[in-house]
């Protein structure tokens, strides 16, 4: 977002606020010199990331020095543990930011929700496949389908079901294989990748954490990404936005943007209530590796269009014009 803010020709005066090593500020410390910041400073906006759970006070008392300052506020969501139901902290965070605040979340329905639950005045979209670059890959030339799955692997990203999809294909007669990526976040994921290398043999990979250029190639390597993931504060998931740029459709459990991001082109929704090792053996029976690359393409082509309308919408908003310089004072918390 810094990156962003600077783009469109605003002066930024960032400020780390996340938790730092071993022998940097505390948070709290951190949070302080942005609070005595905005009293202080003549910069007319205030951007800031929303903490999560408890940290979400501090973002608050930023907040309140912000409105006192007499600056513009801009808060920018990241998180669904608030737009299922009502939360008091979020309450007091609209409270603090007052009515002319602008909050930003990944998607429609988020804003739709949080509009109803907290009578916010200004809420938008704003995707996070601002972030994602076009990409040109080369398709997967073997004969055999490539699922993936790339996450900091743990049960509540659905390790297991990625694991039960491929067995249930195995046993359905599908060629398959399955390619796991990212760090295990808990014991049940190690044991888990530890069973599924003895069973499946040669048609189980795992590639650990990937960066740059290993990244890229996981995306060439799959046919299809999957994303049974059911985290609680779970918005948008940018893997899912990197797999359509890549020309892979994306199987996922049902969250507030998946369906909009998928659409009719970019692969299959799967309720939460349904079983989704069952739902991807439909899909991948009749499967077509082309036209599903060209759809999924289609797909992000049409969000990265619909994410320009967005940044028409927040730079409207916020008066700025074509080259315009102002100042203004972020505040990105590391989640």
């Amino acid at each position: 977002m810094l990156k962003f803010l600077r783009s469109v020709g605003l002066i930024v005066k960032p400020f780390d606020t996340g938790p730092g090593e071993a022998g940097e500020p505390t948070r709290l410390h951190k949070h302080w010199k942005v609070f005595t910041a905005l009293l202080s400073d003549s910069a007319p906006s205030f951007y800031s990331a929303v903490n999560d759970n408890k940290g979400m006070l501090l973002t608050v008392i930023l907040c309140a020095a912000a409105r006192i300052s007499g600056k513009s506020i801009m808060l920018h969501h990241h998180s669904g543990r608030y737009v299922k139901t009502r939360k008091t902290m979020l309450s007091l965070l609209v409270k603090a930011s007052g009515p002319d605040a602008l909050h930003l979340v990944q998607g429609e329905r988020i804003a739709q929700r949080m509009r109803a639950l907290y009578s916010i005045r200004h809420i938008q979209p704003f995707s996070n496949v601002g972030l994602v670059k076009p990409q040109i890959s080369a398709p997967n030339r073997s004969s055999r389908m490539s699922l993936g799955q790339l996450s900091n692997l743990s049960e509540a990203k659905g390790i297991r079901e990625a694991i039960d999809t491929l067995r249930l294909c195995l046993n359905n007669g599908r060629d398959v294989e399955l390619i796991l990526a990212g760090p295990c976040s808990d014991s049940v994921a190690t044991s888990l990748l530890a069973s599924a290398k003895s069973e499946f043999g040669e048609r189980f990979t795992y590639m650990g954490p990937l960066y740059g250029e290993e990244k890229n190639r996981f995306f060439e390597l799959i046919d299809v990404f999957l994303f049974p993931s059911q985290y609680a504060p779970e918005t948008q998931g940018i893997v899912n936005l990197e797999a359509l740029s890549y020309g892979k459709p994306v199987i996922g459990f049902e969250n507030p943007c998946l369906p909009h991001d998928l659409g009719s082109d970019g692969g299959l929704i799967v309720k939460t209530n349904e079983p989704f090792a069952e739902r991807t053996l439909d899909y991948v029976s009749n499967f077509s590796r082309t036209e599903s690359q060209k759809l999924a393409k289609r797909q992000f082509d049409k969000l990265k269009l619909e994410h320009e309308t967005q940044v028409r919408r927040l730079l409207a908003w916020h008066g700025f014009q074509t080259g315009q310089q102002r100042s203004a004072s972020p505040s990105d918390p590391k989640r």
